[in-house]
């Protein structure tokens, strides 16, 4: 017996449920027909590696959480497992924007909570009243209102808005390139929920979590908190592909338009390419596309996922410099984050060669600047001129590079950042328990719904494949 199966979108979550798909085929009581719909012209969605000049940049993520890593079977079954790259000695550390100069993180900080005293005591990002007020979470009772809240509001309960501000902010909510007023605590830190939850205290939480790592009898990891892959991301959107490519229908540069159930529980996928408008008839469909896309092409199967218009996703750009060593001062972290209160351009800055030393030869030294973050994307209105000028001034001021960089780069991402904002996850769950009930054989999976990260979005692409084989099995 033979499925047709489509999958929406080209990028690492598409790829992954093709990938698995295809490895499932062996123990499954059916055959697959697998079509791959993609509207641009090559595949990898926002992973983009760019080697110029004995440099590898990646213009979108750059890295993946290890633990998360691990969790997920990709890299193994692809072979890659031993091409991952943990980030260069020496790059523990990482700086704030201060009032305009680099202060360190303290040590022994979870996120910018504090696990050790001292540090935290001697820090000048803080005031004296600052610290008294943080160190007031000792005292705080529980939330008794388990519905969600803003990771910001959280927060500024139980440390004070300066700790936030200064600190918190820039750590938490620059992942997403949100604001952490914004922000859903249960859709992007939901750990800091939980040690409420059984601690109290999310310093004492925090602190009984670093004293049972310590005592734990298992040897720590010598392995760093993020890795790569030899060669760069780009490198697993290779290895899948040459897996697939032979296997399935890649179509690219077509236009996914719409999606309809026909009365025989088939799903119905309209789209166009080059040669005009059509449609295709399938068993199931994974659709991997931003939620604002998605929105609109499920309307017709479910008017409740109209709903996903909501999740706002915001701007940035990032921009690639390369200087040679002899001209720059010593770079001794992995980079610098800016709190929203310093109101620079640069949101953070990745030193890459520090972090990554593969990523440019010995003597020579790239930088991953970022602009543009919710609420803030005035710069991205400026040409990519102004925007490399506005970035070497701020990188002057602020870490002393005088140098004129011999390679520049920006690369913009409009509408790429999904904001996880307060009620996220209730929104998302409404949306796919109406779809269970209307089209249990179409599945939602990518950066829009249960995490933006690399393997978040490999894990949700399993979960899309596995939840696909569940519902072609019961027919």
């Amino acid at each position: 017996m033979q499925k047709n199966i489509a999958i929406i979108g080209g990028g690492i979550t598409g790829l992954t449920s093709a990938f698995a798909l295809l490895q499932k085929e062996q123990t499954e009581p059916f055959t697959f027909t697998i079509t791959l719909f993609e509207q641009d012209h090559r595949l990898g969605g926002k992973i983009q590696t760019d080697k110029q000049q004995e440099l590898i940049m990646e213009t979108g993520p750059d890295s993946m959480l290890t633990r998360k890593v691990n969790r997920v079977p990709l890299l193994r079954d692809l072979g890659l497992d031993k091409t991952l790259i943990g980030s260069g000695n020496g790059t523990q550390k990482t700086y704030i924007v201060h009032r305009g100069k680099l202060k360190p993180i303290p040590p022994g900080t979870n996120m910018g909570i504090p696990m050790q005293i001292a540090p935290f005591a001697t820090t000048p990002l803080l005031s004296v009243g600052a610290k008294i007020r943080a160190l007031g979470d000792l005292l705080i009772a529980r939330r008794q209102d388990q519905e969600d809240t803003s990771l910001g509001h959280f927060l500024r309960r139980r440390f004070g808005n300066e700790l936030v501000d200064h600190i918190a902010e820039p750590l938490m909510a620059g992942i997403y390139a949100g604001r952490i007023d914004d922000l859903s605590l249960q859709a992007t830190f939901s750990q800091f929920d939980d040690l409420e939850k059984k601690y109290r205290s999310l310093i004492l939480g925090s602190m009984a979590q670093r004293k049972a790592m310590k005592a734990s009898t298992q040897k720590p990891s010598t392995r760093s908190a993020f890795v790569t892959v030899q060669g760069g991301l780009a490198t697993i959107v290779d290895a899948i592909t040459a897996q697939i490519q032979d296997r399935i229908a890649i179509r690219l540069q077509t236009t996914v338009t719409a999606i309809h159930r026909e009365q025989d529980a088939s799903l119905s996928v309209k789209y166009r390419d080059h040669e005009g408008d059509a449609s295709m008839k399938f068993d199931a469909v994974i659709v991997t596309t931003p939620t604002f896309v998605t929105a609109k092409l499920l309307e017709p199967v479910s008017p409740v996922a109209r709903e996903l218009e909501a999740i706002v996703y915001g701007s940035t750009a990032t921009v690639m410099t390369a200087f040679y060593k002899k001209d720059m001062p010593t770079l001794d972290a992995s980079g610098f984050v800016v709190p929203r209160k310093e109101k620079r351009a640069i949101t953070a800055c990745t030193w890459i060669s520090s972090k990554w030393p593969h990523s440019a030869p010995p003597d020579h030294v790239l930088l991953r600047s970022y602009v543009g973050r919710s609420g803030e994307t005035e710069i991205l209105s400026l040409s990519d001129d102004q925007i490399i000028e506005k970035v070497r001034t701020e990188l002057k001021a602020l870490v002393g590079i005088d140098a004129t960089p011999y390679f520049a780069k920006v690369t913009r991402w409009d509408r790429a950042m999904p904001q996880y904002h307060v009620h996220h996850l209730s929104l998302v769950n409404r949306v796919k328990e109406n779809l269970a009930r209307r089209a249990p054989t179409l599945q939602l999976a990518g950066a829009g719904y249960l995490g933006l990260g690399v393997p978040d979005c490999i894990a949700q692409g399993y979960e899309a494949v596995d939840n696909i084989l569940n519902e072609l099995n019961k027919k």
